[in-house]
Parts: structure tokens; C-alpha cells; sequence
């Protein structure tokens, strides 16, 4: 095991032995990375292809089954994709309403302001859309915090001076080839990450090995040391983690066999419907003459009397239902998928799933298993928010020279998740809610602004609460000048006081 102390490489930067002896600790860190991924059945590369539809190499051979028999089901494999849709449908429970996810930085404006420019600059509703998919396929999402110049978009030398149009950017890097190391209380103190590239000049793939720590980087081409020097700035700076969950575990590792399953009874009856499907004529008569060919009649030389009466003893091969079975375990088979995801099968969209739901909570019930995995996960990835504004915020501070505390004031993060689900039927229920909450006076005006816009700041929601009561008191005005003007109009147009004048005047 390769332990924190084992990392402070800055010594061997002026050694001669220095750069092997930090090659052989990146290789340590990525050996003992592996070993923790297959203790947690953590396979990514297994992971990518499922997500991605390369799903029929996984085929398991079968009993006395040849190599050419096996190879050609694999070729022919028919696959429906439960992995992405369930992985998909998991995102959007969480991020899919990026408008109701509220991310606010404290009171201070000035702290506010620069935060949610960043956040726009990022595009951080996508970002972490795109990381909790990932997080999902791999059990974490690993970011790089890289310096850019907003004006264009290019990314800015460590050693340059820094203007006020540089941001702090997250690169989302890949978990195949980026192996973060972390101590026993979570905190990472070393990564490696692993690529290639083409060197067009000599024809031939080189390959990219770089190791970051605390006090020191290395870089190698095909173990060749290319580059290396003492950090400007902790590794804690530049790179942050986002978990899955507390053990870094994936969502999908336990529908891989069944997913597996599913594709070869797929493939297995479409090679059945392929063989069986067109009609197939049977006959009690000698057919050697007659010409089977697609568009065209069929003709039948007619020698005798017997010949003649052939069409009478022609007939199709059937098989009347005979499916069923295969066609149940199919089904069987969809169902554990959902279960073992703990997804609401209803949210295929399948009618039959619907079946007499008509009510909103009788939606809002069937859909319990999403809405409840969702809840769960909003857990973890408060935490995975904060730390990804806690990484820009701190990383913002030092490309500019500054401390978190000045360029900062009053950091304060906290996330608010849309409290409904997104269910149909569940917006009635939440504004019958809404309703009775206001009437009861459990939640005052600001409250229920602030959820209607989780985004807005402290000012923003003063803003709207001001310009609603003026609103409020003109309908409430005009409504009252409307009445006064109707009561002294009188029912037939005239005031009240004029007719009394009128109807005691005597004739003449």
C-alpha cells in the first residue's frame, strides 16, 4: 500500500534515480487503484461498452457450443439497451429540472455574483448532468481545474499573470484512464492519469503517463521523462472527486447479467422468428415441379388428374403461440432489471404499466422506487456540489493572487433539489399544498418565492416579494373603485340619489 508519506517526491526532482523511482510510484498508484476497483467489481471498461451498446461480446459461451456457432450468434446479437435507459432516467430524476435546482453562496452579493458567473461560464447544470451519468457508469467523476480566458476560451499558461477574464474551468476526466489515490479519510493525494497521442513524424503511438502530488509533476512518453517541477499549488487545488456514493461503488454492475441475459433470449428468438417466420408451405403431394421463386406465381405442371387436385392439399406450416413461454421470460427478466435498479418499471411510458392509474398519487406511488433512489442520491451530490464550489472558489483565489476569505466574503454553499418529482399528475397536488400553506401562514411569501426560484439571491427575492404586493394592492384598488362605481351607478345606470330626486317629484 502506498501511503501519504510515500508521496513527497520533490526531493527526487535534482536525484539521478529520481524519475524512475517516480515512474515506479505512478505504476504503484495505478496497480493499487485496479485492486480496489476489482475488490468493488468496479470494471470500466465493461461499464463504458454496455452504456454504449457493445454489449454482445459479452455473450457467455455455451455448453458444447462450437467456436463458429458462438461467433456467429454474437455477430447476429440482438440488444435492448436497459443499462443507458436506466442510468439516463436516474440523471434526469436528479438534474433533469435544472431551472428548480437552487445553488446559493451566502449573503454576500460581491460573493454571489462571481460565483454565478462562473457558473454560467461552465455551464454547470450540464456539467454535473453529464458527471452524475458518469459517476453512475464508473462509481466517480475525477475533475481538473485548468485556468481559461472567458474572452477566448483558451486556456492560460500557469506562469502567465492572470487577468479579471480568467475563470477556473473543470475538465471532466475519463475514470478509464484517471486513477485517483486517496488516503482513509477521502482526501486525494495523488493522481495519475494515463493517455495517447500520434506522433505523426515518427508514425507511432506514444504513450502519456502523468503523476500529480502535493509538492511535485512528472510527465512521461513511453516511460521516457519528458517533464517535471515542484507544484505551484496543492493537488487539492487543481483536482477534486465526485462519488457515486461513499465507496465510490457504480449504479450498474448488478444489471450486467441480466442485461446479458435478456440480449441472448433476444437474440435467441430473432433467430427463430428469422428461420420461422415466413410462411412455410407444407404438402401431402409431390411439389418437385413446382417453381418456388419470390414474385412470382407458382406454376404446377398438371399431367394428370391427381396433379390437378393438388392446390386442394397445400398448406402453412404454423406454430399457433407456441412462444409463449420464451416470450414470458422475457418479460420476467425486464422486471428483475427494474427491480435490482430500483426503477419504477411504469416509467418506461408503457401503457400496460399505467394500467387504471388515473389519480396523482396513484402515479406519484407507482412511481416510489425512482423517486426514492432520486431522494437518496440528492444526498451525495449536495456533497458533490459543495465541493465542486468550494474547488472554483479556491482555485478562483490563487490564479488571482487572493484568498478564498477576500476574493470570497461570507462563503456560505448550500443546494436546494426541486421538492416534487417531476411525476404527471404531481403539480395539482403540490399547488393544493402551496395553497394551504399560505393560507395557514406555515410559509411566508419569501419562502414560497424562494422556491418557485431556487436561483434568485437575497435581493432578487426581496425585488419580486415588492413588486408582487404592488400588484396585489392595484387589482385589490381597482377592483374597489370598480365596485364604489357600480354601488353609486345603481342597477338601471343612474345614482341612487338622482332616482330618489326623480321619484319624488310631483306631476304636473
Amino acid at each position: 500500500m502506498i501511503l501519504e508519506t510515500n508521496l513527497k517526491l520533490a526531493t527526487l526532482l535534482t536525484v539521478e534515480e529520481g524519475p524512475k523511482h517516480a515512474l515506479s510510484i505512478a505504476k504503484g498508484i495505478i496497480k493499487e487503484v485496479k485492486a480496489e476497483r476489482e475488490l468493488n467489481n468496479i470494471h470500466p471498461q465493461m461499464h463504458w461498452d454496455f452504456y454504449h451498446s457493445y454489449q454482445e461480446k459479452y455473450f457467455i459461451k455455451r455448453k458444447n457450443e462450437d467456436k463458429i456457432q458462438y461467433d456467429e450468434r454474437v455477430k447476429s446479437g440482438k440488444v435492448v439497451n436497459y443499462i443507458r435507459f436506466i442510468v439516463d432516467l436516474d440523471t434526469r430524476f436528479l438534474y433533469g429540472r435544472p431551472n428548480k435546482v437552487g445553488r446559493r453562496y451566502g449573503k454576500n452579493s460581491k460573493t454571489s455574483t462571481r460565483m454565478r458567473d462562473i457558473n454560467k461560464l461552465i455551464k454547470v447544470d450540464n456539467l454535473q448532468m453529464e458527471a452524475k451519468r458518469t459517476a453512475s457508469l464508473f462509481g466517480e467523476q475525477g475533475f481538473r481545474l485548468i485556468p481559461v480566458d472567458k474572452t477566448t476560451g483558451s486556456q492560460v499558461a500557469i506562469n502567465t499573470k492572470m487577468d479579471a477574464n480568467v475563470y477556473p474551468h473543470p475538465v471532466p476526466l475519463d475514470p478509464r484512464d484517471t486513477f485517483f489515490l486517496l488516503n482513509p479519510y477521502g482526501k486525494v493525494v495523488a493522481v495519475v492519469i494515463e493517455s495517447e497521442f500520434t506522433d505523426y513524424v515518427k508514425d507511432q503511438l506514444t504513450k502519456v503517463t502523468e503523476l500529480i502530488v502535493d509538492d511535485s509533476r512528472w510527465t512521461w512518453h513511453d516511460d521516457a521523462l519528458q517533464k517535471s517541477g515542484v507544484n505551484k499549488y496543492t493537488i487539492r487545488d487543481e483536482f477534486f472527486l465526485q462519488k457515486n456514493n461513499a465507496q465510490r461503488i457504480d449504479t450498474v454492475q448488478d444489471m450486467l447479467v441480466l442485461q446479458t441475459t435478456l440480449n441472448e433470449c433476444l437474440t435467441d428468438n430473432a433467430y427463430f422468428f428469422a428461420r420461422h417466420g415466413r410462411p412455410q408451405l407444407v404438402s401431402s403431394v409431390d411439389l418437385s415441379n413446382v417453381i418456388g421463386k419470390d414474385n412470382m406465381v407458382w406454376q404446377i405442371d398438371a399431367q394428370d388428374e391427381e396433379s390437378i387436385k393438388v392446390l386442394d392439399k397445400l398448406g402453412f406450416l404454423v406454430w399457433e403461440g407456441k412462444m409463449e413461454a420464451a416470450m414470458e421470460h422475457l418479460k420476467e427478466l425486464e422486471a428483475k432489471l427494474f427491480k435490482v435498479s430500483s426503477t419504477a418499471a411504469i416509467s418506461t411510458g408503457d401503457l400496460k404499466g399505467i394500467g387504471n392509474l388515473r389519480s396523482g398519487a396513484a402515479l406519484i406511488t407507482a412511481h416510489s422506487p425512482s423517486i426514492q433512489k432520486a431522494l437518496e442520491q440528492q444526498i451525495i451530490w449536495s456533497e458533490n456540489e459543495e465541493a465542486l464550489a468550494m474547488a472554483i472558489a479556491s482555485f478562483d483565489s490563487i490564479i488571482h493572487g487572493e484568498k478564498v476569505i477576500t476574493r470570497f466574503p461570507e462563503f456560505d454553499f448550500t443546494i436546494k433539489f426541486p421538492t416534487d418529482t417531476g411525476v404527471p399528475g404531481e403539480e395539482l397536488m403540490v399547488a393544493e399544498i402551496r395553497q394551504l400553506s399560505m393560507n395557514s401562514h406555515l410559509k411566508t411569501s419569501k419562502a414560497l418565492i424562494r422556491e418557485d426560484n431556487p436561483n434568485f439571491s437575497d435581493e432578487e427575492v426581496e425585488a419580486y416579494r415588492t413588486e408582487l404586493i404592488k400588484d396585489s394592492e392595484e387589482i385589490v384598488d381597482s377592483k374597489r373603485a370598480f365596485e364604489t362605481e357600480t354601488k353609486e351607478s345603481g342597477p338601471s345606470g343612474g345614482s341612487s340619489a338622482s332616482k330618489s330626486t326623480k321619484q319624488s317629484k310631483p306631476k304636473t
